[in-house]
């Protein structure tokens, strides 16, 4: 697993998020995994609230790309996750709660 630097700019990198840490209810980002990237604006993480079940996930309307920038600037806590190499998962308990690494997480759900 490489561990490449996230380069992060007004415009990008690209993140897949649930609705329910971009839409309406806007909740807060407890769980993220990095998959490999589908080219190069993408980040390959997603962020979920871990509120979300298997029958939300499965529907891709729930799901959209979104810039990486708001979510940082949202929560800052973000930036120490985002360096990890592929294949990782990270989980918190609450936003001030610290992340903690998923043990043998690989390559998403």
């Amino acid at each position: 697993m490489s561990k490449e630097r996230l380069s992060i700019e007004k415009d990008g990198p690209l993140v897949l998020a649930t609705r329910q840490v971009v839409g309406q209810k806007r909740l807060p980002v407890l769980f993220a995994y990095r998959l490999k990237p589908n080219n190069e604006d993408d980040s390959g993480w997603v962020f979920w609230s871990g509120q979300e079940d298997q029958a939300y996930i499965d529907n891709t309307d729930n799901t959209v790309v979104s810039l990486l920038g708001p979510f940082l600037d949202m929560d800052p806590t973000l930036a120490e996750i985002l360096n990890h190499p592929i294949g990782t998962a990270w989980e918190r308990d609450s936003p001030v709660s610290p992340w903690r690494e998923v043990p043998g997480y690989v390559d998403g759900p």
